[in-house]
C-alpha cells in the first residue's frame, strides 16, 4: 500500500471517526486519527490519539505525529471515536503542530493550506 493510499484511508476513517490500526516502528498502534497533512518538514503525516499499542512493550499513550511512510498494513475498525479527546498532561493545539497544509481534520470538514490563511486587513486599508 503507497501513502496516497494509506492518505485516502485514513482521511475517510477521520470522515468516519474512526480508530485505525496500524504497524509503526517496533509495534502495532492502535490510533484515533485527527489530521492528516503535510508537516513542517514537508512529511505526509497522521496526528493522531494512541489509545493501544501491542509489540514494543512500551505505552506511549497521547498525542503523536505518524510518518505516513513508515506505517504499514493499515487498517480501519469499527470502533468510532469522539473529537472531544483532551489529554491533560499532552493538550492538544492543532496550530502548534505547524502543518504546511492539511489534506483533513476531524477538527474542520474542508482541507485548508496552513500557510495560505487570509492576512489580517489594516483598518485603513478597508475604507
Amino acid at each position: 500500500m503507497n501513502r496516497d493510499d494509506i492518505k485516502d484511508r485514513i482521511c475517510k476513517a477521520i470522515g468516519e471517526r474512526k480508530v485505525v490500526r496500524f504497524y509503526y516502528g517496533s509495534g502495532e498502534r492502535l490510533i484515533e486519527p485527527y489530521i492528516c497533512g503535510i508537516s513542517g518538514t514537508n512529511k505526509l503525516v497522521l496526528i493522531g490519539f494512541q489509545v493501544g499499542e501491542r509489540g514494543s512493550g512500551l505505552r506511549r499513550f497521547g498525542w503523536h505525529m505518524f510518518d505516513l511512510g513508515s506505517i504499514s498494513y493499515l487498517g480501519v475498525t469499527k470502533k468510532e471515536f469522539n473529537i472531544s479527546r483532551i489529554s491533560p498532561r499532552r493538550p492538544f493545539n492543532p496550530l502548534t503542530s505547524k502543518m504546511k497544509e492539511i489534506f483533513c481534520s476531524a477538527l474542520q470538514s474542508e482541507p485548508q493550506s496552513v500557510e495560505r490563511l487570509p492576512e489580517k486587513r489594516s483598518h485603513a486599508a478597508a475604507k
